[in-house]
Parts: structure tokens; sequence; C-alpha cells
């Protein structure tokens, strides 16, 4: 077995570093809380008196509704290849209050609108494909909205929403919900939080049928409402969040994980095929299906909405997929755990631990077996940078300046014995794998299993803020939740007609997409200045090099960057937001 060492290149920024100049800068008119970029590249602003658009080539505002504050990113949805977006806003919980709007994001206007009534929210998706809204949550019994569900009993409920319109379609009683694993809401403070579905893995749609993963998985019929079946089984983590695979459908077989076990579950029927126990308490929350393999990554780095912990063990199992029967486990990691990244090419399947990048080979029978390592070199104290994916769907509301949602400025610093910088995420830039941790950058050829570049960057060494970047890279265990499935980008024609998508919508959508064409494949770092202060810098991941930085001055800043055309969004002191194209 090759081992190949890594050299460090520093880049604790001794080099001074071409700062990038503001496109505009645009004052808002309350303190910033988050933000998340639309289809057409407008910025929509969360701010703790409203809901603001923004205009990315000018900065000026397209429109405001003071009646949205305090939102979630969790509960604005973008409902993709449309200019809609879905304001699911909640409140309180004697009684809960919860309302629904559809709103125009171009003209910031109300399709329509629920008005507040009397439920506890769990979750709403938006399903283009179907002209629908599906919509989870306990009914008290308080009044409902809409004159047909005033003798709606107390219970948990998934309602059909119609998209154009607002109309009830259905309202189906389902009980295990109020079973379900909940979470505290990213909106949610006081003594008795909110709590809500959103430490769960995203559901799937195949044709007419959506396959819900918050009580095991149930099948549900989106045209009628109907539960085609239902098996059970603990899915999420009681206090972690996103810790069970996203479910993949493949022909008549659903696979998913929970609970330290992974499923082969019918789609016809929901009987289980075959159920393998990987280990009691074991976090699987990343699967793939690689030939005659379904391969399952064991712990990594999850959050509970407060703080951010490592799970052990740490590992890879692959079984057969026939039949569920082991084929190797491998759980020599030690300190972190990265997401998985497929070689088809040298069939591997590459993680990186706290100390060394390992490539298993999914040949290998019974004995796991691991073709290559390589030392990772990452060994300064753990300080506050914070770094945002490259296609890591900030649209989703996924990333916004390394703070997610509502772990912004909430995060406590990971619970371990050592001061280190565990590498989280692992991604492919052509034939390159891309090692990332908080202030460290390494690319590792495939072809000829050689380091292409290493990057140290000097830690600001801020106390109390040192993890709040990570929120940012346990969103990458999320990032295989994001979406639904390939039927969720096909828009509804009914939609269409009501909705009279518009060629200015549609233009700017292709103008933005032909734009990230140009755009190079950067990832953005915070580090020490050479003059003092902070700086947010951008990396070629082709080639390492540094192609400009962003000054700022706040010891705890906030931003958030559009992947897709790589503009930067900083906000100054909180009020002000400038655009700093790279």
């Amino acid at each position: 077995m090759n081992r190949i060492c890594a050299l460090i290149v520093s880049a604790s920024l001794s080099i001074v570093v071409l700062a990038a100049e503001p496109k505009w800068q645009q004052s808002l008119s309350a303190d910033y809380a988050w933000s998340q970029v639309t289809e057409t590249g407008s910025l929509l602003v969360s701010t703790e008196t409203s809901l603001i658009s923004i205009n990315p080539v000018d900065g000026s505002v397209n429109w405001q509704r003071n009646d949205m504050r305090e939102l979630s990113p969790y509960n604005v949805s973008l409902v993709h290849g449309t200019p809609l977006a879905l304001i699911n806003e909640h409140a309180g919980t004697l009684p809960p209050k919860t309302q629904l709007q559809l709103i125009d994001i171009q003209t910031g206007k109300s399709l329509w609108d629920t008005g507040v009534f009397q439920a506890s929210n769990l979750i709403a998706i938006p399903i283009a494909s179907h002209n629908l809204v599906l919509y989870a949550a306990d009914h008290s019994g308080g009044t409902p909205w809409g004159k047909s569900r005033k003798d709606l009993k107390p219970g948990s409920y998934i309602s059909g929403i119609k998209m154009d319109t607002g109309e009830i379609l259905f309202d189906t009683r389902l009980d295990s919900l109020r079973k379900a694993v909940r979470h505290p809401s990213d909106a949610s403070g006081g003594w008795i939080p909110d709590m809500d579905l959103n430490g769960h893995p995203a559901p799937v749609i195949e044709g007419d049928i959506i396959y819900l993963p918050f009580t095991g998985l149930t099948a549900l019929n989106l045209r009628t409402g109907e539960i085609l079946w239902e098996t059970n089984f603990k899915t999420a983590h009681n206090g972690l969040k996103h810790t069970a695979a996203r479910p993949i459908i493949d022909g008549d077989v659903v696979y998913t994980s929970g609970a330290g076990r992974i499923y082969a579950v019918g789609k016809a029927d929901g009987k289980i095929i075959w159920e393998y126990k990987v280990g009691r308490n074991y976090l699987i929350p990343e699967l793939l299906l690689i030939g005659d393999q379904i391969v399952g990554r064991i712990g990594g780095t999850f959050s509970s909405g407060k703080k951010i912990v490592q799970q052990k063990p740490f590992g890879v199992v692959a079984l057969n997929r026939k039949d569920g029967g082991k084929r190797w486990l491998w759980k020599k990691g030690k300190k972190g755990m990265t997401n998985m990244a497929y070689l088809e090419k040298r069939q591997w399947l590459v993680v990186a631990d706290r100390y060394k990048l390992y490539a298993l080979n999914l040949a290998a029978d019974k004995k796991p077996k691991v073709d290559e390592t390589v030392q990772l070199e990452f060994k300064r104290s753990m300080g506050s940078v914070e770094m945002a994916a490259k296609g890591a769907s900030v649209g989703a509301g996924l990333l916004s300046g390394g703070l997610l949602g509502g772990l912004q400025g909430g995060l406590k610093a990971l619970n371990t014995s050592a001061l280190e910088d565990p590498p989280t995420n692992i991604s492919q830039v052509g034939d390159d794998l891309i090692v990332r941790a908080q202030y460290h950058l390494l690319s590792f050829s495939g072809e000829s299993k050689a380091i292409e570049y290493s990057i140290e960057f000097k830690p600001p060494g801020i106390n109390g803020f040192a993890l709040a970047a990570m929120g940012a890279f346990t969103a990458l265990n999320a990032v295989a939740n994001a979406g639904l499935h390939s039927s969720w980008g096909t828009r509804n024609m009914a939609l269409d007609s009501a909705l009279s998508i518009s060629g200015a919508f549609e233009g700017a959508v292709a103008q933005r997409y032909a734009a990230s064409k140009q755009a190079d494949n950067l990832a953005f770092f915070l580090t020490t200045a050479e003059a003092g202060g902070l700086q947010l810098l951008g990396i070629n991941l082709e080639n390492g090099e540094k192609v400009g930085s962003v000054p700022m001055a706040e010891k705890e800043p906030k931003f958030m960057i559009d992947n897709t055309t790589n503009v930067v969004y900083y906000v100054i002191d909180g009020k002000e937001l400038a655009a700093y194209p790279f």
C-alpha cells in the first residue's frame, strides 16, 4: 500500500492579496438575519422586520414586505423553475399559530394567503410538477383555515393545497407524525422552542408518489392524498440533525437508513426486503448506490441547532444491494469523517478523517481494502475560518456566510479534547479531489495519486466563534437531501397557465446560468489579513491560486456567497449589504 505525504504550502497571508472592490452597497432598514439567492440571481434578504428583494445588478430594492419578519430559511421555499416562493410562518405554542403565503418573487405580491390559523407547523413542501403544496401540521382543534375544514378533528395531518389558487385538495390524517422526531425550529426562541421536521432528510418523488422519511418510510399519492403504505422504524436522532440518509429509489426498491440500520423497502407495498444492522446507535447520514453495492457512511460532523459535535464511530460499510449481505465494514476513521466521493475510473470510494485520506477498493470482499492513504498535514489549532463550498446549494438556504439559518451567532465550540481542524468535505473538480477543512485546502489527483496543492490559512483565532463555519460544513451532510427528485424541477402545465410565467423570468434564469459557465470554480476562506483584521479569501479550486479578497472589519462577520456567479454579499455593521464580484 502506497503512502503519499502531503507537503503544506503556507498561505498564512503574509502575502498581499488584491482586494476586491464592491460593485454596490445598499442600506437595510433593520438588522440582517440571513439571505438566499433566487434562480434569477435576485437576493432575498430577511431582517428583523421585513423580507426584502434586492437587484443583484445595482443593489436597488425590488420590493419589501414588512409583514414578513424573523423568518427562518427553512420556512422560505423557492419553487424551482418558477418565480414563486412559499412563505411558511409560525410562532407560539400556546396556542400555536401558522400562516402560509405563496408570493411572486419578482413583484413581492401574494398569490394567496391562508391568514393566521391555529396549528403547529411541521413542514411545507412546494411541488411544481403537481401544482401542489404539501403541508404537514398538528391541528389542535382550533379554527383551521378553509370553510370546508371546520370539522377537522385534532391530530396530525398532511394537506394538499393547489399551488396556483390556495384551494385545499385533501386533508390526510397521519397519526404516526406525532411520533416523528422533532428538532427546534431554526427561527424558534424563548423558553419553549417551536419544534418541526427540519432535521430530517428530504422526501423523494417518483411519478405521483412521494416517499416521506419522517417515521420510517411512508408512500403518499400526490393526486389523491391517499396513504398507499406505511413502514415505521426509527430514523432521525433525537438531538442531532440530518443523521439519516435521504432515501434512494432504484427500480422497485427504496433504500434508506435510520438508527444504525440500512433498509431496502419494496416500492409497491412498503415491505422490508432486507435490513442490515451496522451497529447500535450508529449514524448513517449518507448512502450511495454503486454497481451491485450500496455503500453507507458512518458518523461525521452534525449540528443540534445550537452546537456542533463529531459523532463516532467513523467509517464506511458496503452491502450487497440484492440481499443486504455485508461485503466489508471499515471503521478506522479517527476524529472526523467527510462525505464520500466515488472515483469510477479507479473503483475507489474516498473519504477523509482528521489525519488521512483513504481510497477504499470497492472490489474488496469480506475485508476492506485500502488502496491508498494520503497523510493530511492539518495540524493548526482550531481557528474561526468560514468556508462556503462551490455547488453547495446556497439558493436552497443551506449556506449563508457559513452561518446556517438559526445557527447564526449561536454555535458553541466542538466538544473535543484536542484543538484540531478535521476535514469535513470532499468534492470532485475535474479529475481531482478537493479536501476541505476550516482553514486547510488540499487537491489530490486520482490519476497521478499525488498532491497537486495543499494550502494552510492563518486562523483569526476568535474564541467562541471557532466553529460558526461548521454550520456550513454540517450543512453538507444535508446537501444530498436538497431537492426531491427529477420531477421536482418540472412545472405543471396548469400552473404555468395560471401564473403566466413571464419571458422576463425565463430570460433572467437563462442569462444567469449562461454567466455561470464563465465563472471560476472557487472556494472562500475567512482568515487573518496581513494588515490586521479579517478578510474573505477566494481560492481557485483548479490550481489553488488566490484570486482576490474582501476585507471584513467585524469580529464575527456575516456574508453569503452566490456560488453560481461568484459574488460575495458582505453585511457591514449588520445594516448594510455590499456586493463583491470575483
